[in-house]
């Protein structure tokens, strides 16, 4: 869940497997090699030119455990100015909403990615301080 000044950043990128154009959070394969915590910091650079300022992990997300068990680390963090990176892994634009924006998003079924909603969830439990740590 990368924020700045408050906002929460969306891309909207182009998936193949959807043949569409989606609302999302950022999120990356992350390298086994190299820690969660340091594979946050990676991908924003990668995806939007931006640097972490602050991070906490809020939970841990299984994508569909009928067909694999990954399970995906989910951060919160604060980043500096995100920039988009024209024609980078098929993302069209940047958006930043707030949280209000990102509800009616949510409720006009303009984000119905799975990842990005349940890091909305942990993040508003988080938020309140009632999402138990998992790690």
């Amino acid at each position: 869940m990368p924020f700045f000044k408050g906002k929460i950043v969306l891309l909207r990128q182009y998936r193949h497997a959807l043949q569409d154009f989606q609302y999302a959070i950022l999120r990356g394969f992350g390298e086994k090699e190299i820690a969660d915590a340091d594979n946050v910091d990676k991908e924003l650079e990668e995806e939007i030119g931006a640097k972490v300022l602050k991070k906490e992990k809020i939970g841990t997300v299984v994508a569909d455990s009928g067909m694999n068990g990954n399970k995906v680390s989910v951060f919160w963090c604060e980043v500096s100015e995100p920039v988009l990176k024209e024609k980078y892994e098929g993302i069209e634009r940047l958006k930043l909403v707030t949280e209000e924006e990102m509800e009616e998003m949510i409720a006009n079924r303009e984000i119905d990615d799975g990842f990005t909603l349940s890091a909305y969830c942990f993040y508003q439990m988080w938020k309140k301080g009632t999402c138990a740590a998992d790690f």
